[in-house]
Order: C-alpha cells, then sequence, then structure tokens
C-alpha cells in the first residue's frame, strides 16, 4: 500500500489525425472576441459551419493528465466554443521526438496542427517549406495571444521570430515570475531549532551548520540526515546562484551583460566563488554526497524517509513532496505545511539584496501549422483561442463552470471544492497543463490552493515582495546565420566541459583553488570566446539596439 501510495504521488508531482483540414468559404469571425459570449453562441464561433482540424501530438509525460481526446470535458467546451471540430492524432511521449523528425523530413500526410517539440524543428521545416510562416497573420489573427504577451511586459514575439522575420510556431511559456524555483525548508526541523527561513546567504549558512550539529532530527537513531540538497548540480544553480550575483536559471546559457558588454558566467569570478561555496559545503558532509546523480525522483524518495533538511526546486514541490513525509502519511493531512518556502537571499556577491530571476523566454510544447492545411487563416485562430482567449483560459486554468467554479456577484472566480473534502481535479478533464503550446499562468499554479493557505500566503510573499530581475541578455532561442554557426560549433562543448569541471570541483575530483586556470584555459580552447562573441551579436541587435 505504501509503494502504491507513492507511486501515486510521484506521479502526481511530475507535472512539469492525417487527413487534410476540410475548406470552407465561410470562416466566420476573426479577430476581437467578446469574453462575456458562452459556448455555443455563434458570435465565439470561429467558422459558422462545422469544419474539421487534424492535430498530432504526444500523451504527455505524466499519467495524471489524461492524452488530449473529445471526451474530455475541456475540448468538448472548446469544439462547442469555436464550433472546430479537432481530430486528434496522439503518439507515445516516448520517441516522440523521433516522431517529429520523420514525419517533418517527410513533409508529406501532415496534419493540419502538429506540436513540433523544439522550436528549433519549427525554423528548419518552415525553411525547407513545410510549416506556414504565421508572421503575415501575426497582427489580424493573434489577436488575443498579443494582448496576453502585452500584459506581461515582455516582447515575446522577438523570442519566437527567426533571423528572416519569420514565425514557425507558436511556443508556451510561463508568466515571468511564476512557477519559480526555491529554496524550500522542512518545517518540523526549524521548529525542533528554533530557527527562522533565513533571508541572507550567511543565516542560511548557520541554519545547515545547526542542522549538521543537532545531527539526529528525523529521530530516527541513524546519521543519515541530509542538510541541503537539489535536483542535481543544475537545481543548486537554480535555488541559490543569485546570493553569488549570478543569472544562470533552468540550465540556460550562462551569459550575461554589464554597461552593453556580454561576459560569460561559466568563467566568471562569481561562479568560482558559488562552486567554493559548494565545495565547502560538501567537505563539511552539509551538501548532499549524491549530488551528482541527484533527480527529482531520487529527491523525493529522501523526502519520503524524512532525511532532508532543506531543498531546492519548483515552490510548488513544498506542497506534493510534503505529502511524501512521514508526519503527513501519519497525520493523513494532505494540507498541512510539512515544507516552508524560502526567500532569496542576500549576500555580499549581490550588493545585499536577494533577487530571483523572471522566466522570460519560449518554453513550452511548439506548435506549428503545417502547408498541407487547407484553412490557414482558421487553424490560426483556433491556436490564438486556444492560447489565450479569456473564456478559454478561463476553463483550462479553473476547470469547467458550475462544476469547478462560479461567477460571483461581482463577476470574479470562485472555486468550488469537493464536498467531500478532497482536493479538486481538473486534469482529469483535460484542463491545466495541456499538450499543445499554452500558457503558464498565475491562476493555473495558485488555483485550488485555498486548501493549502500557509502555502498561498507564502507564495504571494515569494511573488510580490521579492526583487526579480530580467536576464541582461535575451533569452532568445531562434538566431541569425552567424549566430547560429557559433553556437552550433562551441556550445555543446563549452556547457559539456562546463558540467565536467563542476562536478570535479565540488566533489573534490579537482581542486578549485590550485586548478581553477587550467579550467579557464580549456573553456578557452573549447571556444568560450567565441560563444561570448555570438551572444554579444544577440544583444547588440535585441537590447542593444533599443
Amino acid at each position: 500500500m505504501k509503494k502504491r501510495l507513492f507511486a501515486l504521488l510521484m506521479a502526481a508531482v511530475m507535472l512539469l489525425g492525417l487527413v487534410a483540414c476540410a475548406d470552407t468559404s465561410d470562416d466566420g469571425p476573426s479577430g476581437n472576441y467578446n469574453a462575456n459570449l458562452q459556448p455555443g453562441d455563434p458570435e465565439t464561433w470561429l467558422s459558422h459551419d462545422k469544419v474539421t482540424l487534424t492535430v498530432l501530438t504526444n500523451e504527455g509525460s505524466s499519467t495524471e493528465n489524461p492524452p488530449a481526446s473529445n471526451d474530455l470535458p475541456f475540448w468538448k467546451f472548446l469544439e462547442e466554443y469555436t464550433n472546430v471540430h479537432i481530430e486528434w492524432e496522439v503518439a507515445s511521449a516516448v520517441g516522440y521526438t523521433e516522431v517529429v523528425s520523420t514525419r517533418l523530413s517527410a513533409g508529406v500526410e501532415l496534419p493540419d496542427i502538429m506540436m513540433i517539440n523544439t522550436i528549433g524543428n519549427g525554423e528548419k521545416a518552415g525553411d525547407n517549406g513545410v510549416l506556414v510562416d504565421m508572421a503575415p497573420y501575426w497582427d489580424t489573427h493573434f489577436t488575443n495571444t498579443n494582448a496576453y504577451w502585452d500584459a506581461q511586459g515582455v516582447d515575446f514575439e522577438s523570442h519566437i521570430t527567426t533571423g528572416d522575420g519569420n514565425i514557425y510556431a507558436l511556443v508556451g511559456m510561463a508568466e515571468p515570475v511564476e512557477g519559480h524555483i526555491t529554496l524550500m525548508y522542512n518545517t518540523d526541523w526549524l521548529k525542533t531549532l528554533n530557527k527562522e527561513v533565513p533571508t541572507t546567504l550567511d543565516e542560511f549558512t548557520d541554519l545547515l551548520r545547526a542542522m549538521k550539529q543537532a545531527g539526529d532530527l528525523n529521530g530516527n537513531g541513524v546519521d543519515d540526515e541530509i542538510c541541503f540538497t537539489a535536483a542535481g548540480f543544475a537545481g543548486l544553480m537554480d535555488c541559490i546562484g543569485t546570493a553569488f550575483g549570478l543569472e544562470q536559471y533552468e540550465s540556460w546559457d550562462a551569459f550575461a551583460s554589464k554597461d552593453g558588454k556580454v561576459y560569460s558566467e561559466y568563467t566568471s569570478d562569481n561562479m568560482r566563488n558559488f562552486l567554493e561555496y559548494l565545495n565547502e559545503l560538501f567537505n563539511e558532509g552539509i551538501l548532499d554526497k549524491e549530488i551528482a546523480s541527484m533527480n527529482a525522483s531520487f529527491l523525493a524518495e529522501k523526502i519520503a524517509s524524512d532525511r532532508v533538511g532543506v531543498f531546492g526546486y519548483y515552490s510548488s514541490f513544498a506542497i506534493s513532496y510534503g505529502q511524501l513525509t512521514p508526519r503527513a502519511q501519519k497525520e493523513k493531512n494532505p494540507y498541512g505545511e510539512y515544507f516552508t518556502l524560502g526567500v532569496a537571499l542576500a549576500s555580499k556577491y549581490n550588493n545585499n539584496k536577494g533577487y530571483f530571476m523572471r522566466r522570460e523566454r519560449a518554453v513550452g510544447a511548439p506548435t506549428a501549422i503545417t502547408t498541407e492545411c487547407d484553412n490557414v487563416e482558421l487553424a490560426c485562430r483556433w491556436l490564438d483561442t486556444l492560447y489565450a482567449d479569456p473564456n478559454v483560459l478561463n476553463v483550462r486554468q479553473y476547470g469547467i463552470e458550475g462544476e469547478d467554479w462560479k461567477k460571483g456577484e461581482n463577476g470574479e472566480i470562485e472555486i468550488l471544492y469537493p464536498a467531500d473534502g478532497s482536493p479538486r481535479d481538473i486534469s482529469s478533464k483535460g484542463c491545466g497543463q495541456i499538450p499543445l503550446c499554452h500558457f503558464q499562468t498565475v491562476a493555473q499554479l495558485t488555483e485550488g490552493m485555498d486548501q493549502y493557505p500557509w502555502y498561498q500566503q507564502q507564495y504571494e510573499r515569494m511573488r510580490t515582495e521579492s526583487e526579480w530581475k530580467t536576464p541582461t541578455v535575451p533569452h532568445l532561442q531562434l538566431f541569425q546565420d552567424e549566430e547560429k554557426e557559433i553556437m552550433s560549433m562551441y556550445n555543446v562543448d563549452v556547457k559539456g566541459v562546463f558540467g565536467e569541471w563542476r562536478a570535479k570541483f565540488v566533489t573534490n575530483k579537482s581542486n578549485i583553488k590550485t586548478e581553477w586556470d587550467k579550467y579557464l584555459q580549456e573553456m578557452k580552447d573549447m571556444g568560450s570566446d567565441e560563444l561570448t562573441g555570438a551572444w554579444q551579436m544577440v544583444y547588440d541587435r535585441t537590447i542593444g539596439a533599443q
């Protein structure tokens, strides 16, 4: 029973058509939509006659989210709302990369719309004439998307535009400050030590040392406590890198700028300070000795055995991982506070002002229109409606009106909870994360959090009381030819060398005090300077040109 419960919880936490479309002579209304209209009202329809589009995607990476199907309430709603029927072709998530590559290379018997896995696939297939350039339709057929992106204050259009000015895929994104990786503290251990959540790097270090000195904080009589861990080395960077003045986040290329000059964080003094700090924690027995092999599954296993004092991961895992703890199992209370959210740490390396990095980049399920589609304008409007129409967002984020939520007296969303006290479940209805391009919004991340008032309060504090820093070099994924050529030549080698030396420095396989210069020379030999120059080009034509 315990193994089954663990498997179910792990499944929950790991959420992180071949025919051409039918032709129609009447495309229906386009452009602006009325957010007060309801499904089944012809004013929301994209075509007066029922039209079919074919869509290829995968089944998703989580068993908690059912594969796309017209039997699911969300997709039923969307058909009623748009008067567009979808014929789904759903492939396995395993091997989907090969499916996309094969289909795009063949360029025949393609669906109208397909999730293409990476935005780079879109550029290549677009240049080969397999995908539609959506740029000519952008201002007239993506009005909801443009309005939504404008509200974020980020020029996301530039993130999906190729060097030639084409747009071959609409890409999912997270609202810039949401769903963030942060530090999470074992609530019981904090109470035992009579400690507060740290706000500075010095306080954080003192807490870790207090945990190590106290010993046996889980009370099992065994010296098995892990004071600090994460889902690998990159996870450590994500949760405390900014305490050392770094910008790298979510394994993005580590380049930043100062006074218009781009520099590599891989070889910076701040990176050296960061790695020396981790090595110090490793030598003191504070940092997880298995950090080199850690991932989300291993992290969950250690938390389930009550061995972890502090870990870094996406903030919502304070809930889902907390539910794995022995106390949560004993109390049978899935809503308790078992891990407490942290804040960005201030230090001498960041001018004593802690900050988080904004997630300003195009990520997730890029979705394209193929040139075999007979009704490109309709496909554009359907994607725009799915992505950012206000009514569609409400259903995707909150569930079905009348079942999962209702409108209050002033039109606000009022969440409806199951009468038996069980957790809300909208993912089984096809809502929430979907296997096509979509925004991960504040509402999606916080819906239903009334059942976790402690999390809601702490998450809001993190969002509103923290400083959020915009990357000083834009996180683009599409580049001009010269930039692309340099990056393809050096990027893999440079990141590979960094990863190898990072692991060796932290775990004492190399001495950072005596071999740092050797590391710098190897990075230089692998093309670090050339790669920095390519990102300088990106900076000059984007931020520098403003």
